[in-house]
């Protein structure tokens, strides 16, 4: 009997491939034949699956947007506010998921297709943050006056600071650096509201 392909499982593992080798050298050097190599298939395959080098990397960058809100919506399923907040922060300390976030805004930038995507990617993430924002506010974990869409929209700006940070610390010192942050931050969204300092 014939073998049954997953063929959009092996487009992912092409695409996780390709990933592995941006982290090691760059998109520049993520050639078809690099990933190939990578990904333990021979370069027929995966051209058999990816045209040419862009299409690979619209894929690629299509796949880490859609795992990164699954990723992030689950969390917010089985975590309960502060906690999924930080746990959506500290994804950061992954040196690949630095990688490809750095490497993905590098491209959308010459691909009006792909900014598009970056378009939708913030905005349902921004709303998932909102929602675990306001959650916090209702378990007296962030002060009650915060508008959570405001917030969230500092959160998605505060996490590629953070993504920045991380790229930046020596090995050993990322995963202290970068959790304090996220800490400090936390923090503040429970700010005295505006009005209440001193008693007013």
């Amino acid at each position: 009997m014939p073998k049954i392909v997953d063929h959009e499982q092996r487009r992912a593992a092409i695409a996780e491939a390709f990933w592995r080798v941006v982290a090691r050298q760059g998109i520049e050097g993520a050639t078809i034949r690099a990933v190939a190599a990578e990904s333990a298939w021979s370069r027929g395959i995966v051209e058999h699956y990816f045209a040419d080098k862009q299409e690979m990397v619209f894929y690629a960058c299509r796949l880490a947007i859609e795992r990164t809100l699954a990723e992030t919506r689950l969390r917010h399923e089985t975590l309960v506010g502060r906690q999924a907040l930080r746990s959506v922060l500290l994804d950061c300390l992954g040196s690949q998921s630095q990688e490809v976030w750095f490497e993905l805004l590098s491209v959308v930038g010459r691909e009006p297709e792909l900014a598009a995507e970056l378009v939708r990617f913030d905005a349902e993430i921004s709303a998932v943050i909102a929602e675990i924002i306001a959650e916090m506010m209702a378990r007296g974990e962030a002060s009650p006056d915060l508008d959570p869409s405001a917030e969230a929209r500092g959160v998605f700006a505060f996490n590629m600071s953070l993504k920045v940070d991380a790229r930046m610390q020596p090995e050993g010192q990322r995963k202290e650096v970068v959790e304090s942050q996220v800490e400090r931050f936390l923090d503040g969204l429970m700010r005295v509201p505006q009005g209440t300092a001193g008693g007013v």
